[in-house]
């Protein structure tokens, strides 16, 4: 179940007149950066917190159309279709990279509602989200939850929050996309670099990527020999993921190329 942002609307008496014959704009929520009281559902006290240590595993589900245009619990709109995530306490908006232990695919996601409620589930994605990282049909899966630092606090920073500001003591990225912009499933990736090593992507991931629409992607050669890619994307069209690859390779990524997914 997910706990929804309440919204009062207080009206007074010297509101704004709307012209004859129009119908008002529609009421949209704006994203705030929110950690949140203490609070309790079914009994369970849940206490929010800010903990740039953090990383838990523990099983992950994930929610879609039932919650689709609704309000998220800092006032963003909730899209299926974005690599978005509910958790219990961490501040939103944050970032968190998941990795489900079950086929150690990996994915970055954005942090920006609250749940879930069903019993030990430590993390709760978006549709595409649990789409990317193999367990759609499965409901349900064993994951690794970290907090990226770095990257939550320019999120932070972003929406508005001083302390996340004074704490960014950090050149910016070089590689600098919207996190904030809408992500477009598709068939096209842009692969940036290729490690022996997770630990090695992940560094990258961690000090140069700052989009959320990045995954790792584990492959063997055939000689036996295993390699961590790291790419961005999916994109729609290949438009895109050249427009993408243009901006990695003004970067530095001078290697980077474009994958068509089948």
């Amino acid at each position: 179940m997910r706990v929804l942002l309440a919204i009062i609307i207080v009206v007074s008496s010297g509101c704004a007149l709307v012209p004859s014959g129009e119908s008002p704009p529609p009421f949209q929520p704006r994203p705030i950066y929110k950690v949140g009281n203490p609070y309790v559902i079914d009994g369970k006290r849940y206490v929010p917190k800010i903990d740039y240590q953090y990383d838990e595993t523990g099983i992950a589900s994930w929610y879609g159309d039932e919650f689709a245009d609704k309000p998220t619990a800092n006032g963003e709109i909730f899209d299926p279709e974005q690599l978005t995530a509910a958790h219990k306490t961490l501040p939103m908006p944050s970032y968190v990279r998941v990795t489900n232990l079950s086929n150690k695919r990996t994915i970055v996601l954005r942090v920006n509602d609250r749940g879930p409620f069903i019993g030990e589930r430590i993390i709760d994605l978006s549709r595409r989200a649990a789409r990317e990282l193999g367990f759609l049909e499965q409901g349900k899966t064993l994951v690794r939850v970290q907090i990226l630092r770095r990257k939550s606090l320019e999120a932070a920073a972003r929406a508005g929050n001083k302390l996340a500001e004074k704490m960014l003591n950090v050149e910016p990225s070089p590689y600098e996309p919207n996190p904030d912009e809408p992500s477009v499933a598709g068939r096209h990736y842009v692969q940036i670099a290729a490690y022996r090593s997770r630990r090695q992507a992940e560094h990258l991931i961690d000090t140069r990527i700052s989009t959320p629409d990045v995954i790792i992607e584990e492959t063997e050669n055939t000689h036996g020999t295993r390699f961590y890619r790291v790419r961005l994307g999916p994109f729609t069209t290949r438009e895109q993921a050249q427009t993408i690859l243009n901006q990695a390779n003004r970067q530095g990524f001078n290697d980077a190329f474009i994958v068509d997914s089948k």
